[in-house]
């Protein structure tokens, strides 16, 4: 879901996590919380197209998610995924 960033509030209120994708200037303006983003140059929908400043690409974690955990993967271990 394509949001503008004064509007991310709203989703950070709500009881799950998010996974948020933007400018590095515009994530820089998300306020703490339950999240974990990452920075993209574009969205790709149906065509690529560049990623408006204040715009968000976000997704919800759906509540039948049970544990959220941020793990690294090497050469090593990428295999476990």
């Amino acid at each position: 879901m394509l949001i503008n960033v004064k509007d991310i509030e709203t989703f950070l209120e709500r009881p799950y996590p998010l996974i948020i994708a933007g400018n590095r200037s515009t994530l820089e303006k998300v306020p703490p919380g339950n999240w974990i983003a990452g920075t993209v140059p574009f969205v790709i929908e149906n065509r690529g197209e560049e990623l408006q400043d204040d715009l968000l690409e976000i997704t919800p974690i759906p509540s039948s998610v049970s544990e959220v955990k941020i793990k690294s993967y090497t050469l090593d271990n990428i295999h476990q995924i």
